[in-house]
């Protein structure tokens, strides 16, 4: 199943859609050096860390068109940067690119504080314990993206023995089968971080430039991926979360959070595999973290 619209509708609508953005980054002193100060930004749900104390995450609300997130992102970005230009603790920065900056030992990476919510750190704690510290310091983009509800509808009237609801969650697999099936292309057109410090491989060899084999080290065999390779099924929205959930039944998974895949189908309201099963595919008017935990 996919859109069956007319040339003129396309033309019309063809740079429609709803937008977001979380961008990863570190927080670091003049010398590259990850901080260890607290997160100095509150419960601000724009403005919020991701797996360490200093991995700042920046998130967008909707937008509406790509020039909209672009200005989004970019305000976000500068508030972030004066924030941290005026610490009572000293002068901070973003580091700027998705590999890490100096590593100095394990016990260099503070796992993130959410105070009364201990179920998040007891996650990252897990994850850290599995994975390593080093790895989960690796950032990134992430893009959430939805069709306008004009669209699908416009798209919908030409189907038959469907809810609007089923027509809807049916494209979003497809897509999310197609870009998954092909996300080494994007992955081959547009990488562009190949170095990284030596410390993320070995103490001794902080500040030695390791050129990897990869354009992506995060994208990479060694980057942000399982220790095994999930296999989804995308016949029925239905089946999509039982396949998912099998993982995690079965112990190979925390929880639907730790699925590292390039396309995650989110639903409209808190970011679970339940709310998914009750709600569909949906972009929520403010973007919510995949790791609700």
């Amino acid at each position: 199943m996919g859109f069956i619209l007319n040339k003129k509708f396309v033309n019309k609508n063809i740079n429609k859609g709803e937008y977001g953005l979380e961008m990863e980054s570190l927080r670091i002193d003049k010398n590259g050096y990850l901080t260890h100060t607290k997160h100095p930004f509150g419960a601000d749900k724009h403005i919020d860390r991701d797996f360490s104390e200093n991995q700042i995450e920046m998130i967008t609300d909707v937008c509406f068109s790509v020039d909209e997130l672009y200005d989004s992102i970019k305000t976000l970005r500068s508030d972030v940067m004066n924030k941290l230009k005026n610490l009572s603790t000293g002068e901070e920065y973003l580091w700027q690119f998705s590999n890490p900056s100096y590593i100095r030992g394990e016990n260099d990476i503070a796992i993130a504080s959410f105070d009364a919510e201990k179920e998040k750190e007891i996650y990252r704690e897990y994850l850290a314990k599995k994975y390593g510290k080093r790895k989960m310091l690796v950032s990134g983009i992430h893009l959430n993206f939805s069709f306008p509800d004009e669209v699908l509808k416009e798209s919908f009237k030409s189907t038959s023995n469907t809810s609007y609801r089923d027509y809807k969650d049916i494209i979003y697999l497809e897509l999310a089968k197609k870009l998954t099936k092909y996300s080494w292309l994007i992955v081959y057109l547009t990488a562009s971080s190949p170095i990284m410090d030596g410390s993320f491989f070995d103490d001794n060899d902080i500040k030695k430039d390791i050129p990897p084999k990869y354009s992506s080290v995060r994208c990479s065999e060694i980057g942000y991926w399982n220790n095994f390779t999930p296999l989804l099924d995308y016949s029925s929205l239905e089946e999509y979360i039982n396949s998912i959930n099998s993982y995690v039944k079965r112990g190979e998974l925390y929880s639907a959070s730790e699925l590292y895949y390039p396309i995650r189908l989110k639903p409209l309201g808190k970011n679970s595999l339940d709310t998914l099963a009750q709600n569909g595919v949906a972009l929520d008017k403010i973007i919510r973290k995949y790791a609700e935990l």
